[in-house]
C-alpha cells in the first residue's frame, strides 16, 4: 500500500530531529561543514518541490469537490488560499500567489520544477523564472522552459529571473507591458513589527510613484538641515512621512490610544 502523505510527514519530522546539534557541528571539520551546507541547500529545494505539488494536489482535489457540489465556475476557488495560509502561516494573499505560481511551474515549466525537485535550483530561482512567464501563453512559456534549462543550475535566482524576463520579451513584445500591467495591480502599503517598538512601513509603487515619493522626502529633509535642524537626514525624511500621511504638523501630535 503507498505511504499516505501523513506518513511521509512523520518521516520527514523523524528525519529532521536527527539533525546535528551546535555542539557536534563544532566538532566537524570545514570541508564536512561545506558539504552539509550544500546538501541542506539542495534539500531545501527538494522539499520547496514537494511543497508545490502538495499545494498544486490540493488546489485540484478542492475545486474537484466544489465542482461537484455545484458551485459556480466564477465562484470555484474560494477559500482554499486560506487554508493553504494556515498551514503555511502566511497570508491568504501570499498563498493565493504562491499557490498560481507553483500551478504554473508543475504545469508549464517541466524542466525548471525538475532541476528544483532535484535540488538543482533553489525554490527562490524556480518562483522567478514562473514569476516572468506568467503573462505568456503556453507554448511560449514551454520556449523559456527549454531555453533556459541548461543556465539555471549555474546562476543566481535573481540572474534566472532576468534570463526568463529577457527571453520573455524576445517571445512576446506585449508580455512586458502586461507584466507592469500585473504589478501596478498589485500596488500595496503593508507594515510590519520591527525590535524595540519600531514598526517597518513598506510601499510597493510604480516607479514614477516611488521616485517622487523619495524625492519630496528628500528635498524636506534638505530644506530642514539648511535651516538648521538638528535631526538626521533619515529621521526628517521619516516624520515628514508620517505628518504627511496623518495630516499633521508634527508625528508628535498623533494621539497615544
Amino acid at each position: 500500500m503507498p505511504e499516505s502523505a501523513l506518513d511521509w510527514a512523520d518521516q520527514l519530522s523523524r528525519l529532521l530531529d536527527r539533525a546535528p546539534s551546535a555542539e557536534a557541528l563544532a566538532a566537524q571539520d570545514d570541508a564536512a561543514l561545506i558539504d552539509l551546507i550544500a546538501a541542506t541547500e539542495r534539500a531545501k529545494g527538494r522539499l520547496a518541490a514537494a511543497q508545490a505539488r502538495a499545494e498544486a494536489a490540493f488546489w485540484d482535489a478542492q475545486i474537484g469537490e466544489q465542482q461537484r457540489q455545484g458551485v459556480p465556475r466564477g465562484q470555484r476557488g474560494r477559500g482554499i488560499a486560506d487554508q493553504v495560509a494556515l498551514a503555511r502561516r502566511i497570508t491568504p494573499k501570499q498563498a493565493s500567489d504562491e499557490v498560481a505560481l507553483h500551478r504554473v511551474l508543475l504545469g508549464s515549466l517541466p524542466r525548471t520544477s525538475g532541476l528544483l525537485e532535484a535540488g538543482e535550483i533553489s525554490e527562490y530561482a524556480a518562483r522567478r523564472v514562473a514569476e516572468n512567464v506568467l503573462v505568456l501563453e503556453e507554448e511560449d512559456r514551454t520556449r523559456v522552459d527549454i531555453d533556459l534549462a541548461d543556465q539555471l543550475p549555474s546562476v543566481t535566482a535573481r540572474r534566472a529571473g532576468d534570463l526568463a524576463r529577457a527571453r520573455a520579451q524576445e517571445l512576446d513584445a506585449d508580455a512586458a507591458v502586461r507584466r507592469h500591467q500585473r504589478a501596478v495591480a498589485d500596488r500595496r502599503v503593508s507594515l510590519q513589527p520591527a525590535v524595540d517598538g519600531m514598526s517597518i512601513l513598506r510601499a510597493t509603487l510604480p516607479v514614477k510613484d516611488g521616485v517622487a515619493v523619495l524625492k519630496v522626502l528628500t528635498e524636506a529633509a534638505r530644506s530642514a538641515k539648511t535651516a538648521g535642524d538638528p535631526r538626521t537626514k533619515g529621521q526628517i525624511m521619516a516624520d515628514t512621512l508620517t505628518a504627511s500621511a496623518c495630516g499633521l504638523e508634527s508625528p508628535d501630535d498623533i494621539p497615544v490610544e
